[in-house]
């Protein structure tokens, strides 16, 4: 197709020399900036194209500025990961957000209240999502290139279209003609549940079993809240309005090394803590859950673990059910003779409520990888920590 716009000018500075007003979302501070002009036939500037590098050269983010468009960023994060010993896989996020030029001044009004509280994208819309998942095994000189895309469906309010494409194989830098490619969307809605009707394959199995398919293209970071919020509501306590806080680090230094913690209607997980897998998030966030359930229980005993317990135990008052009530007194009895970690993690992993949250957070992390066979199966090119 030909293109309406034409280059003018290119340059390129440090970015402690870069002057310009582009506005950035990526929380990572560039080392280089790439600027294009661009053009009209006619020769009449139409909009800028800004790209932000890393040291290293990697693309951070890009920035567009076309006249009379909505502003649109892409936001790039990259990882590498090994399957067996031979296969290197370099993931590489895309993020692309637009911005209704009706929001611009506004948004650049409140925009250092948002850097401070990571809401950068505030007023923002997230297009899509993709990764690029390149699997490269040197030692058969095969190359494996595999996409997952999250898409917003515009016309359909909050559904989102979930897609994963697996390429025909490089082999010896020519692309091979024996192996099909594997294609599988379907459409998740707020919730992140896969609509089972909306499933469509092509060369691959149908995962129809798999309760977690709608969490499987989101990134780590990006699964963090909604599997917990999943939990939340499976558990039957989403409606106490318990915050979740994905990357937490206390505001006085204090160091900390649990990799999650429930307090006081809050569920926390170190900012620290890196997960071995979406999986063991899985676990952690479940165990966290089950703790908020326990606490919540506990708060209807009349106890008094914090201001936010307090107020949901004076709300929902005393218990009714018989069986509510015998699990209530026992969870209650635990806390009141817990036994810190810290000071005995034997004693503490025999404390009542752990035993019963490790159950809870084991059998959820067997549950996400008994259902996400199949997928990891088709598509044996994406880590399988990552789906």
């Amino acid at each position: 197709m030909k293109s309406n716009f034409y280059v003018i000018s290119k340059t390129t500075q440090n970015f402690s020399d870069y002057l310009s007003g582009t506005i950035r979302l990526s929380n990572q501070i560039p080392q280089t900036v790439k600027e294009v002009l661009i053009a009209n036939k006619k020769g009449k500037v139409r909009g800028k194209i800004t790209t932000f590098l890393d040291k290293e050269g990697n693309v951070i983010e890009k920035a567009f500025n076309i006249k009379d468009k909505p502003l649109k960023n892409r936001i790039y994060t990259s990882q590498k990961n090994h399957i067996g010993t031979d296969e290197v896989v370099t993931s590489t996020q895309i993020k692309e957000y637009t911005l209704n030029r009706k929001l611009i001044d506004i948004y650049r009004k409140h925009m250092n209240r948002f850097i401070n509280l990571d809401t950068r994208t505030y007023f923002w819309e997230q297009e899509s999502i993709q990764t690029n998942h390149m699997a490269n095994n040197t030692a058969l000189g095969i190359k494996n290139l595999t996409i997952s895309r999250i898409q917003n469906l515009k016309n359909i309010p909050l559904q989102f279209l979930h897609s994963f494409t697996q390429y025909k194989p490089i082999v010896n830098n020519k692309i091979s003609k024996n192996s099909p490619i594997k294609y599988i969307e379907y459409i998740v809605n707020d919730k992140f549940i896969a609509l089972k009707s909306s499933i469509h394959t092509i060369n691959m199995k149908r995962p129809k079993f798999d309760s977690f398919l709608g969490f499987r293209a989101l990134s780590l970071e990006d699964f963090k809240i909604p599997i917990t919020e999943r939990f939340l509501r499976d558990r039957g306590i989403k409606h106490l309005g318990y915050k979740i806080l994905p990357n937490y680090m206390p505001t006085d230094g204090k160091q900390i090394t649990w990799k999650g913690l429930f307090c006081n209607g809050y569920i926390k997980f170190r900012k620290t803590w890196i997960p071995k897998s979406k999986a063991d998030f899985v676990s952690t966030s479940r165990h966290e859950v089950e703790h908020g359930w326990q606490y919540y229980l506990d708060a209807r005993n009349g106890k008094d673990r914090g201001e936010n317990m307090l107020a949901i135990g004076e709300k929902y008052g005393k218990l009714k059910d018989p069986k509510l009530q015998y699990e209530a007194d026992k969870y209650t009895e635990s806390i009141d003779n817990y036994i810190p970690a810290e000071k005995d993690y034997n004693g503490y992993r025999q404390n009542y409520i752990e035993v019963k949250a490790f159950d809870a957070g084991a059998k959820a992390m067997k549950k996400y990888n008994k259902d996400g066979k199949i997928l990891r199966e088709e598509f044996k090119h994406i880590p399988p920590e990552m789906l």
